[in-house]
């Protein structure tokens, strides 16, 4: 349905409040279920690292079990920012929804705010949940050699781990650091693979997560066979390694800074890909294509 071209707020927030009202039911059950998983993890881990507790050094059995807990954060993260037509699978839900009094710009961003924030706010609550449930039960589980084991919490060590991401953990001293550069790039790779999801959302009604992975999984293989046959047999010359080390040290190059250099290519392309994205939710119609039917 038609409105005015002006955009409003107001209809967005009522948007997503319709959103929430709707699905409040299966993101309490996506919480219940990360958390499990959460706890899941946490308890395998710290049986399998007993002895590190039982050694009081708790910041080594955090860096044990924090990868796993952001593996499934992110994972959760994708898959449902991918989820951004799932509300249009049938018929009669896309005549419904089309039929809502707001211009498709307002319900696009409705939908993408709505989508986003979930697949942030759900695994974070769920942590954060769970954190504090392992710090009520660790002490009263029994594990093989320790009755006892005193409960302590992960968020700080995620926190003090992950605020910034380094792009080189080891210095030419071999003293670990975190610099503040190595942050940036870093979220921006994982802001280009949300919109990569967040495009394949917008494509695909069902499955849309899965089909996403395995075309970038074909795209990454079929660009890593041809890189392989344009530069198999090339060699550097010695003029090469030169000109490579005089850009060295004369730019002072490493790798913080090359990635930093390539992260505007990459917001680029997070652009392009929202734009897609909005370019096809937009045109959304009651009868979907074939090749987007499924």
């Amino acid at each position: 349905m038609k409105t005015n071209d002006t955009f409003s707020f107001p209809r967005v927030g009522t948007l997503m409040k319709s959103d929430f009202m709707e699905n409040r039911h299966t993101l309490l059950l996506h919480a219940v279920g990360l958390c499990a998983a959460f706890l899941v993890v946490i308890y395998l881990e710290t049986n399998e690292h007993l002895w590190i507790l039982e050694h009081h050094r708790f910041s080594l059995y955090a860096r044990k079990v924090l990868p796993t807990c952001i593996l499934l954060i992110l994972l959760y993260f994708y898959v449902t920012t991918a989820g951004m037509t799932t509300h249009l699978r049938s018929k009669s839900e896309r005549v419904r929804y089309l039929m809502i009094p707001a211009g498709m710009k307002e319900k696009f961003v409705a939908r993408a705010l709505f989508v986003c924030c979930t697949a942030f706010v759900i695994p974070v609550v769920s942590f954060l949940l769970a954190d504090l449930l392992q710090f009520v039960l660790l002490p009263l589980c029994e594990f093989e050699g320790e009755n006892k084991l005193a409960g302590q919490f992960l968020t700080p060590e995620l926190v003090r781990r992950y605020s910034t991401m380094p792009a080189i953990e080891w210095n030419e001293s071999g003293t670990e650091y975190y610099p503040w550069l190595g942050s940036l790039p870093m979220l921006i790779l994982y802001a280009w693979q949300h919109s990569l999801f967040f495009l394949g959302g917008c494509i695909w009604n069902r499955y849309a997560a899965l089909k996403t992975a395995c075309g970038q999984l074909i795209v990454f293989i079929v660009g890593g066979f041809l890189l392989w046959l344009l530069f198999n047999g090339f060699e550097m010359t010695d003029d090469m390694y030169e000109l490579l080390g005089w850009m060295i040290e004369k730019w002072n190059l490493d790798i913080d800074k090359i990635l930093l250099f390539f992260s505007p290519v990459f917001f680029g392309f997070i652009l392009l890909n929202w734009r897609l994205a909005y370019r096809r939710y937009s045109r959304t119609q009651v009868i979907t294509p074939k090749q987007f039917a499924k």
